[in-house]
């Protein structure tokens, strides 16, 4: 977003170096107004959270495992999920020449991913707004 925001448009130039680098200060820096911030901070910490959990989970099963399997097309959930079986089993055939472990492991791990990610947001979701204010380590600064 940076790079197309900097170059007006233009997505074949180097992108300017230091927009990684500022992530990390810049998510210590929402956090600790999210941690300021007692009623409206919690639900942003909790749509962060969860919004963080959808793109790990988004990030495995509709953009690497398809786009390593040789999938040309537009990556969506609603692409893939239109996709007829023909074209699944040559994806998986290409993704298994290309894995080091059988597709079905590969298949097994993303799901466990999913699974664990799904237990933590609502896990980290529960907590973050249902924590009691007075025990929180938020009320004794």
């Amino acid at each position: 977003m940076v790079n197309f925001i900097f170059r007006h448009g233009a997505t074949n130039v180097a992108s300017p170096w230091y927009a990684q680098v500022l992530v990390t200060p810049l998510l210590g820096l929402c956090f600790l107004g999210i941690a300021r911030s007692r009623r409206i901070g919690r639900w942003i910490a909790a749509a962060l959270v969860a919004l963080s959990g959808y793109v790990l989970i988004a990030t495995y099963a509709v953009k690497l495992i398809p786009l390593y399997g040789g999938y040309e097309g537009r990556t969506s959930l609603s692409a893939l999920l239109g996709m007829g079986s023909n074209q699944f089993s040559a994806l998986m055939d290409n993704l298994n020449l290309l894995s080091l472990a059988p597709v079905r492991v590969l298949f097994c791990l993303t799901a466990l991913v999913t699974v664990l990610a799904v237990v933590q947001i609502v896990l980290r979701v529960r907590w973050i707004l249902f924590l009691p204010v007075h025990n929180s380590k938020i009320a004794r600064r």
